[in-house]
């Protein structure tokens, strides 16, 4: 994130939705292996980043727009 709120950076979304996915993975993995030791506390946790990480999708995906539309 940036520093400032009123500086405009970027990032290619091509990236973003890459790294997105990788996190899924991840939280799925790390779901599959904590039910093997019924870490009941762990799981929570982690259903919890993947519905924020479901949130942020569908935040993303309806505020996503093409640079030519902005002008």
């Amino acid at each position: 994130m940036s520093e400032g709120w009123n500086e405009r950076k970027y990032c290619n979304t091509d990236d973003l939705w890459r790294w997105i996915q990788e996190q899924a993975r991840r939280i799925e993995n790390q779901l599959i292996d904590s039910k093997h030791y019924n870490a009941e506390g762990v799981s929570a946790m982690l259903l919890g980043r993947r519905e924020m990480l479901t949130w942020l999708c569908d935040w993303l995906k309806e505020n996503e727009t093409k640079i030519e539309e902005k002008k």
